[in-house]
């Protein structure tokens, strides 16, 4: 059989500059193996597949302005993964359709990520979260389908996302809270030539969430996706824009 073993190490370190800033770092090494399906049970099994081998380095500032009570939490992260694992579409001679594994040569995973928190009185809160991520096939050449997708943008992979939030407490122990959550457009393909109309761009997502707190039980009530936005994460299959729609 198949086995596969190896040590992980990880080491951090914060340091509080100031009663209200903070700043850590952090250095850790991942050990992903594919499964037992994923190598001999699948109908197009790979039992050459190798396991992902992931290194990341994490760094980062939070703290808060005393005078507004204001809270940020800004972290980046620099992640490379050896032999990542791809799910990659495959036609057969009689036309159908299914998925085969493969190992990517190297996959970078690079982003910046701020929350930003701010009280403005007893009755109002304000949030906005933003991330922004380059995730990348430094190296990969596809030996199944012949293509070099190496420099290409992993697909599904928006390079930004947004979430903006506003909380209201118009008495004690209730609060309303307003929510709006973007992404940017993506390809939908990790070949992302392959789409005809180029990157995918999701509508943008508003919730509405009401709770109140009688102490031994709350009580809420969620109004969810008010836009109407179906298409959660859209793929790509035989030339055509695929949806998975949300819950």
């Amino acid at each position: 059989g198949t086995s596969f073993n190896q040590a992980n190490p990880k080491a951090g370190l914060t340091y509080q500059l100031t009663e209200n800033f903070q700043i850590w770092g952090g250095y850790s090494e991942g050990f992903l193996t594919p499964d037992i399906g994923d190598l001999y049970l699948d109908r197009f099994a790979n039992p050459n597949l190798k396991p992902e081998e992931g290194r990341s380095l994490d760094l980062g500032i939070r703290g808060s302005v005393a005078e507004t009570r204001a809270r940020y939490d800004v972290s980046f992260y620099d992640t490379n993964i050896d032999n990542y694992l791809v799910a990659e579409e495959l036609i057969t001679a009689s036309g159908r359709e299914t998925l085969f594994l493969t190992n990517a040569g190297e996959v970078q995973v690079r982003g910046l990520e701020s929350v930003l928190e701010v009280p403005v009185n007893q009755h109002l809160s304000l949030g906005f979260t933003h991330t922004y991520a380059h995730n990348v096939f430094n190296t990969f050449f596809n030996t199944r389908t012949g293509k070099d997708l190496s420099g290409n943008q992993l697909s599904r992979s928006p390079n930004h996302h947004y979430n903006m939030r506003a909380a209201i407490f118009p008495i004690d122990r209730t609060s309303l809270e307003f929510e709006l959550d973007g992404y940017s457009g993506y390809y939908t393909n990790d070949d992302n030539t392959a789409d005809r109309l180029g990157k995918f761009r999701r509508g943008e997502r508003f919730n509405i969430r009401l709770t109140h707190d009688f102490g031994a039980v709350d009580l809420w009530f969620h109004a969810l996706n008010l836009t109407d936005t179906l298409e959660d994460r859209v793929g790509y299959s035989r030339g055509q824009r695929t949806f998975r729609l949300i819950d």
